[in-house]
């Protein structure tokens, strides 16, 4: 029996959390355009098909073990979508808003996708939102406005704009995702997921070689890293969680990655966030957690 304080639940927390965090500072290192005083060697959309076509080269080699079931036809436009939107539109606006987006604040935007899965499970699983949820929605909106400013100085940064739309990418994921675990898995789902994403991604092939020609060999290490870690392990840990408690147990402990982002940026690139950009994260995640624990969603009868 598999229960929240059951050691697999805690390592699985524990893998998919941290790697999340390092994955903000590994991209902000690689990616071209970005401000963090590296020179980048990908575009977003090279950077993105580097790493998840790792990631799909490591869930291969484990699906020829484990083998995850076959995909139903009823099944395929839910899985068509996990893959698009959680790994596609996800990935492909999260990096392109780091060029322009410290990794620090970019973790913060990203972690208030929680109280838009809150939302969308009014829509999806028909549940009642109270007032102290709507009230978490705009104090998490107004937070994020406080990032943007301060990432730009004077106006919203198109670049927190972006990880904003990453964010609801992937609370749509969180959603969509779930009424596929009980027959594919954790495995299968992640899978699926993320060789659709790598797909996709294929457009980007004639850049990428040219890019690896000329990136450093620091850089092709930490696009493996990110796809091996972040990518594959830290999204199957995810998807295990997901299959042992429900979204709304499961989605409060994203609120840690932020902090950790911060700490790792800070340790490995001397990142320092600005004043403007920790309270905006804080009033973000204030909001997020007003809507999820000082008012929990009530199921429609």
């Amino acid at each position: 029996m598999t229960y929240p304080g059951h050691p697999r639940i805690i390592a699985a927390a524990v893998a998919a959390l941290g790697f999340w965090a390092s994955a903000f500072v590994g991209t902000r290192i690689v990616v071209e355009g970005s401000h963090s005083g590296n020179a980048g060697s990908f575009s977003p959309g090279e950077l993105a098909l580097y790493r998840y076509g790792v990631a799909s080269l490591t869930l291969a080699l484990l699906a020829c073990w484990l083998r995850p079931p076959l995909p139903r036809r009823q099944d395929l436009p839910r899985l068509f979508a996990t893959g698009a939107i959680g790994i596609g539109v996800y990935t492909l606006a999260l990096n392109t808003g780091q060029q322009s987006t410290t990794a620090g604040a970019a973790s913060f935007i990203v972690n208030t996708a929680p109280l838009f899965s809150a939302l969308f499970a009014c829509v999806a699983l028909k549940e009642n939102l109270r007032p102290a949820g709507w009230i978490g929605l705009l104090v998490g909106l107004a937070g994020i406005g406080l990032i943007a400013l301060a990432e730009e100085g004077s106006g919203l940064s198109t670049g927190a704009l972006l990880v904003f739309v990453a964010a609801i990418a992937w609370a749509f994921y969180q959603i969509i995702q779930k009424p596929l675990l009980p027959h594919y898995g954790a495995f299968g789902v992640v899978c699926y997921a993320i060789w659709i994403g790598t797909a996709l991604f294929l457009p980007f092939t004639p850049g990428l070689v040219e890019a690896m020609a000329r990136a450093p060999a620091s850089h092709h290490a930490t696009v493996v890293y990110l796809g091996i870690l972040p990518g594959a392990l830290a999204f199957l840990a995810w998807s295990y969680l997901l299959a042992h408690l429900t979204v709304a147990r499961a989605t409060p402990l994203l609120y840690l990655v932020p902090v950790l982002s911060l700490l790792i940026a800070w340790l490995v690139i001397s990142e320092q966030p600005q004043v403007l950009s920790i309270v905006g994260g804080l009033v973000a995640i204030g909001g997020v957690a007003l809507s999820r624990f000082g008012n929990r969603v009530k199921a429609t009868p």
